[in-house]
């Protein structure tokens, strides 16, 4: 907590670093600046255009859609339309 945050370009308290990938599901050797206030599979600021608090409701979900539909399916799952949730395959 109380990280540096380049998006913010200044130290923020919900900013924290950590070396585990989302993507490969493991701890690498690259450490990584996630974000706290943010929901979803990926949580790292790397993928944000702007801060999570300046951004709209609308805009919040089609990011966390956009990012759970790039790493979701390389962990094996799919979107069932008709349960309107991820499921594994």
């Amino acid at each position: 907590m109380f990280s540096y945050c380049k998006i913010k370009d200044k130290i923020c308290p919900l900013a924290t670093e950590s070396t585990y990938d989302p993507e490969h599901e493991d701890y690498l050797w690259e450490t990584y600046t996630f974000c706290g206030a943010m929901n979803g599979v990926d949580t790292r600021i790397n993928s944000l255009s702007k801060c999570w608090l300046d951004m709209t409701n609308g805009q919040r979900a089609k990011h966390v859609k956009k990012l759970n539909s790039k790493i979701l399916i390389k962990r094996g799952y799919h979107y069932d339309k008709v349960r309107k949730r991820w499921v594994r395959t």
